[in-house]
This record gives structure tokens, sequence and C-alpha cells, in this order.
């Protein structure tokens, strides 16, 4: 029975997928519309949030809402921290993995939301979430089919209608994270810096038991000036994943992997643990939530290029202490289930041959434990000699 189980949710997790024909749907003028060119013909120019709003009433933890999925990487950056603030939370999972976070006192309800091949919806919503929302045919209903990081067509509902709420003229693509005013009925923030903000400073259960402040006052400018130097990172990442030009690519590359070096040198050169000190601070989230990633999916599907965090031996170290940590770790899905979620949203026409083998090759990544930051030496020598075929061709024949 439990094979079957998996086997039906696997049906639904690759659904048209790799080739998927429909656009994820984004909203123009407040009206659904079809992304069919999210490549471009050029560079890839990321939108900023709609919704910046700081604004919130501390404390008041039953009258908001944050849908945030664990397999993006702007709304995992909400998830540790909530985890690391030992907040109390009551989520709504609707896939296989599930991370054991203390539920007491007030809590906060986090929605999870999955990708479909037209965009994020979430599943098994509690009717005072979904009041003033309605489902205006979303289908919102539950669906045991509903798995991993994925959801089938036109299952659940469509998180573009709390943007619709939020501003019926709104003209976006929708995103996550999200954070939901449930008595104004209407976005507060979908920047997930902006989230985090909110959250250390807002909604931290107990000043006196607290055991992290990842946006110190004191810190502010140095924050500030750090998470724009890592940006070049996050970002760049999906503007080398979504060039529609080779050159563009290249130049995105280049910028990736010269932040890289320059953030290697300073972990090399500093006395600490962290990027500001001793203690783990939002540029630290920000800078893990992209190199956690950056082996087995952006190396691999978004074609980044074939310098893994392996190969930066301080960066490594450095993850990996972030990653030791038990409420950081518990937030993070298996590493190979990030690859399947950017195989599924990378470019495939024209590519089918050279991504089969970058799948095969994140597949070899986890059989060996090389994409893991705390993994063994002989797992990196092992990978390396495995999978040295397959890159030698990838390279000789430009797939």
């Amino acid at each position: 029975r439990r094979l079957v189980k998996r086997v039906e949710s696997l049906r639904w997790m690759f659904q048209d997928f790799p080739f998927c024909k429909k656009g994820r749907l984004v909203l123009h003028d407040g009206k659904r519309i079809e992304e069919k060119d999210l490549i471009g013909a050029g560079e890839f120019l990321r939108k900023k949030s709609e919704f910046r709003s700081k604004e919130v009433e501390p404390k008041n933890f039953s009258r908001y809402v944050i849908f945030a999925s664990q397999g993006c990487p702007w709304a995992h950056r909400c998830w540790i921290t909530l985890s690391l603030m030992d907040f109390p939370l009551k989520h709504y999972f609707t896939h296989s993995f599930k991370i054991a976070l203390p539920l007491f006192g007030p809590v906060l309800e986090i929605p999870f939301p999955a990708i479909s091949t037209e965009g994020w919806r979430v599943c098994d919503l509690p009717a005072h979430v979904l009041e003033g929302v309605g489902q205006e045919g979303e289908g919102g209903k539950s669906s045991k089919y509903l798995r991993g990081i994925w959801a089938p067509q036109n299952d659940g509902v469509w998180l573009g209608r709390f943007y619709q709420v939020s501003e019926p003229k709104v003209t976006a693509r929708v995103v996550v994270p999200i954070l939901w005013d449930l008595k104004d009925k209407k976005i507060v923030n979908n920047d997930s810096a902006d989230i985090v903000q909110v959250l250390d400073r807002n909604f931290c259960p107990s000043e006196r038991t607290r055991a992290v402040e990842l946006c110190p006052s004191s810190k502010s400018k140095e924050i500030e000036e750090l998470i724009a130097e890592i940006y070049v990172i996050n970002n760049g990442v999906y503007r080398c994943g979504f060039a529609g030009t080779e050159e563009h690519k290249q130049a995105a590359r280049a910028e990736v992997y010269d932040a890289l070096e320059t953030l290697e040198a300073r972990l090399a050169s500093s006395p600490h643990k962290y990027l500001l000190g001793d203690e783990l601070t939002q540029p630290d989230i920000h800078l893990f939530t992209t190199m956690i990633r950056f082996d087995t999916a952006y190396c691999m599907a978004f074609r980044v290029g074939r310098k893994s965090l392996n190969d930066f031996v301080h960066m490594r170290r450095y993850i990996r202490s972030i990653y030791d940590q038990p409420k950081v770790r518990r937030t993070c899905l298996p590493l190979i289930s990030y690859s399947l979620f950017y195989f599924q949203v990378c470019q495939w026409r024209g590519k089918v041959v050279g991504n089969l083998l970058r799948l095969s090759l994140a597949f070899l990544l986890q059989l060996t434990g090389a994409n893991k930051p705390d993994c063994s030496m002989a797992s990196r020598v092992l990978y390396k000699l495995l999978s040295l075929p397959a890159w030698t061709a990838i390279d000789l024949f430009h797939i």
C-alpha cells in the first residue's frame, strides 16, 4: 500500500514535467494571464515586491498568516527565522516531509503552498483564512495527491487570489512568502527580507528567553550593506538560469562566482564564526538558503557552473556550521527535493539531453552524499570520479 501511494504521489509530482505546456499564472491589472515567456529574449530582471509594509500589530499572533514554502529559498528564510525563535506554530502541511516545531501558547498559522504548472497553490485552508478571499473556481478541495512541493493543476487555491483581494488592479508575479492580515484581508508584505525583520522585531514569543536576534539595531547598517552584497548571489543564480542568451548567462555566472570569491576571502580572514560576528544574523540566513541549494539545484538545473560549494573551503565550513544547528537543519527538505523542484521550473526546450544528464548528476550527488555540507572527503572524491564522464560529455558537446 505504501508503494502504491508513493507511485501515485510521483504521478502528480511529475505532471507535465519537464515539458510544461502551460505557463505560470501572473496578474496584470488584476486579471489572470499566462506568463508564457518567463525566460525572455535577454537578461532576466526580477521585479520588486509590490507589498512592502512593516506596520503590524506586535505579539498579535492570531491576526496574521504566513504562506511559506520550504522549496523556495526566499520563503525558506522565514522558516529558519521562526525555528530559531522557537516560535509556536500551527502549520498546515500538505506534503510528506514534516518539521517538528513546538506547539504552545498563541500560534501563527503557516499554510504550506505547493508549486504547480500554473504557480503557487495551497490546499486544506481553514474557513477563517479563506474568509473574504473566496475560491473563484480554484477548487479549494483537499487532495490526497498533493505531495512534496508540487501540486496537481487546478487543485487547491491559487495564491493569486490573495493578491487580487489586496489590490484589485495589481500587476505582479505571484510569489511566496506572503504575510497575510486576517483582520484587514490584505497582504502586508511579500518581501522575504522585510518579513524576517518584521518577525524578528515584532513577534518574538519571549524576550527573556530569546536565543537569537537576527536583526540587531546596533548592526543595522552593516546588515543592510551585506544583504545587498549577498543579493548578487541570491538573484544571480536566477539570472543565470533564466537568461535568454548565452552572453547574459555568462555575465550572470561571472558575477555569482566573483561574489562567492569575495565572501570566501572574507570568511578566510575573519576570526568570527559568522559574517558579522559570533552570532547568527539576517545576512547569514540569506546566504545559507541559496548555498544549501547551490550544488544540487543551481549548478545542475540552472547551469550556474561546475564549481560547487565543495570548491570553496571556508564557505563550505561556514554553511556546515549553520546546517549543523538542529533548529536550522529541521527546516531543510531532503536535498534531492530541491533538485526536482528546480528542474521543474528550468528551461527544457532544446536542452533535454543536457538536463537529463544533469538530473542524473543530482541523483548521484544524493547517492554519494556529496550534496551535504557535512559530507566526508571520501564522498566528495567518489562523486568527482563517478561524475567525470557526464561532465566531460556536457562540456564536450555543450549540452
